[in-house]
């Protein structure tokens, strides 16, 4: 049975734009406002690209937080700083949620002593690439999400590794509580149950026809892609197409064989899924991978389709419904298998929306709640 907190309001600060592909940030924000009032702002670049137009489903309020370009410098961060206060209310809010110790930059020394500031660390900031390359801005970033974690009430997680990390470079020894990502079931179960998922997109659908076997990888596009095992894979395998779908901030490696169509909507991905024979998850491994419980394989296992990842630490809790490997050979190894198989599932779909549902938002949310009423 649902708990409802009535009359308590939240401050939700995203550092991603509403219109990003959709993830973490939005689907806790949507849960919460079945139970808050939540007031979702977000930041986004001016010269933000690939974005697209993102449904809002519970009852959760969405606006773009204004803020000047060149924030990093500190005068304009000054002046950030002045207009986020005229923007919001912040003695308005019983909790701030923050997913980026950025945004507590800015607003720190308006929040109320009263008001309970919660965290929720999806992501090692600390690794992304232009942070490692701009020492000036890593620096700001660790000084801030170590102030951030002094004051929050509520830390939040999305991996045990990045619990760990957490602990072990700030000497925060106050409790962090791991919430894994998870799928959304609201529309996509509906959906599917009364048969209404969405079409594909047309430039979609023209390119599935004309392949044979459809390998998909949906989500954010980056250097931690292992294009190289893509490439031989396909030189390796004639019969197979790659299609990748997402925003991309590197470049895709020219092959009539791999397609990329950029970021879609939320409401598509469950045909697209759904049309393809195998989804893949072909990261290399490095410090921010390794801190990643991957989202897209709770959306890959709800599918009932082959789905292929790289070996880690969390992705074995995934084992039993996904192919894991650890070296090209033995994703070599696993793609004939279920070629030469007729692409089974290790499960079978009833098991595979068994899984779904243990691990949707609608049940993370219940933790999540507890946790933030229990402080």
């Amino acid at each position: 049975m649902k708990s409802t907190v009535r009359g308590k309001k939240i401050l939700y600060l995203m550092h991603v734009p509403w219109g990003w592909i959709k993830q973490r940030p939005h689907f806790i924000a949507e849960q919460l406002s079945e139970r808050y009032h939540v007031e979702v702002f977000f930041t986004q670049s001016f010269r933000k690209i690939q974005l697209v137009r993102n449904e809002i489903a519970g009852n959760v309020e969405v606006r773009r937080l204004l803020l000047l370009p060149y924030g990093r410098m500190k005068i304009i961060s000054a002046i950030n700083s002045f207009l986020v206060a005229l923007q919001l209310r912040i003695k308005d809010y019983d909790y701030v949620w923050f997913t980026s110790p950025l945004l507590f930059k800015l607003l720190n020394k308006y929040i109320p002593a009263t008001t309970k500031v919660i965290y929720d660390c999806m992501d090692d900031a600390t690794e992304f690439q232009f942070a490692k390359t701009h020492p000036r801005f890593l620096t700001q970033l660790q000084t801030y999400e170590g102030r951030l974690l002094e004051r929050s009430d509520t830390v939040f997680t999305s991996s045990e590794y990045l619990k760990k990390k957490l602990s072990a470079s700030y000497q925060f020894s106050s409790n962090v509580t791991v919430i894994n990502n998870a799928i959304s079931l609201n529309n996509t179960e509906r959906n599917t149950l009364l048969g209404e998922s969405e079409s594909l997109p047309f430039e979609i659908e023209e390119r599935f026809k004309n392949a044979r076997f459809r390998i998909t990888y949906i989500g954010t596009i980056s250097d931690w892609m292992d294009f190289e095992l893509i490439i031989e894979s396909v030189e390796k395998f004639q019969e197979i197409t790659y299609f990748f779908i997402g925003p991309a901030e590197v470049k895709i490696p020219m092959h009539e064989r791999i397609f990329h169509f950029g970021p879609i909507e939320h409401k598509y991905v469950s045909s697209v899924l759904q049309s393809s024979d195998v989804l893949v998850m072909p990261f290399k491994l490095n410090e921010l991978v390794l801190s990643v419980n991957p989202v897209k394989l709770y959306e890959y296992i709800y599918a009932n389709k082959p789905t292929i990842s790289v070996k880690y630490n969390e992705t074995l809790q995934f084992e039993d419904y996904v192919y894991l490997y650890k070296n090209k050979e033995e994703y070599f190894s696993i793609l004939q298998r279920i070629i030469d198989n007729d692409f089974p599932c290790k499960k079978s779909d009833e098991e595979n929306k068994r899984f779904a549902k243990m691990n949707s938002w609608e049940e993370r949310i219940e933790t999540i709640i507890n946790k933030i009423e229990s402080r």
